[in-house]
């Protein structure tokens, strides 16, 4: 018997309630998280690298659009399983993204504590309307995935927005280009172009990003480039993608 295509495929939904906060780095993303976590139905805020690297390997035309979709659904509703039975929980006092930082420590502690079975998890899942509050990089522009998702469940994007000159005292700090495929500890994803190593977020812009004679062009170029995309995806939004749109900017 043959098949003609065979696509991956998740019917069922587990995550129905997210709030994805992205944007720039110190435009306010460790205020806003907080406070949502803190909602009468909010979880502990997460970061999900392999939510990013999905989407990004599906703006590279890496990924199809399908699988790419799926994969990052599956990994929000296995994000929002961990939570509610304390499974993975951050207990690391220095982080920001701690338990022990919140108001919630009680909470969570009690769930490592519990013995509890599947079914009922997804039914308190269900009735707490567990709101599932995602710590994104840099991804509106190439999130359109995080959008679709948004479109079969209830969810709200808020995208950070400031001067882009607090940006350039930023990537200085972080020594962003020295850092570029050598340290172990930068999970940012790469490509390779002709033997060169470069962040996969130039892709869009290749050869502008060659030319430049240093670090101060490059980050002029990259700061650019991600308001530009950002704009420009914006208008890409359907009405009801809008709604759930907001933009929060910081002087």
């Amino acid at each position: 018997m043959e098949f003609s295509k065979i696509n991956l495929s998740r019917p069922q939904k587990l995550c129905k309630n997210i709030a994805i906060v992205d944007g720039f780095s110190r435009a306010g993303k460790s205020l806003m998280l907080p406070i949502l976590s803190h909602l009468e139905n909010g979880e502990l805020w997460q970061i999900s690298e392999e939510s990013e690297s999905l989407c990004k390997l599906e703006y590279l035309n890496k990924l199809d659009y399908n699988s790419a979709k799926i994969l990052v659904r599956k990994n929000f509703d296995k994000i929002i399983y961990n939570l509610n039975i304390g499974r993975g929980t951050n207990l690391k006092q220095s982080d920001d993204s701690s338990a022990q930082n919140t108001l919630m420590y009680s909470k969570y502690k009690q769930r490592m504590q519990e013995s509890i079975e599947r079914k009922p998890i997804v039914d308190l899942i269900d009735k707490n309307r567990s709101l599932l509050v995602m710590d994104v990089h840099y991804m509106f522009g190439s999130s359109s995935i995080y959008f679709d998702i948004m479109d079969e469940i209830n969810g709200v994007y808020i995208f950070m927005l400031r001067n882009p000159a607090h940006l350039v005292s930023a990537f200085l700090a972080q020594d962003m280009f020295e850092r570029i495929g050598v340290d172990p500890m930068e999970i940012e994803d790469y490509i390779s172009v002709d033997g060169k190593i470069l962040p996969c977020f130039v892709s869009g812009y290749l050869e502008e990003y060659l030319q430049c004679e240093n670090d101060i062009e490059r980050m002029i170029l990259i700061i650019h480039s991600f308001i530009k995309k950002a704009y420009d995806m914006h208008k890409t939004l359907s009405d009801t993608q809008k709604k759930k749109f907001i933009f929060v900017g910081l002087l």
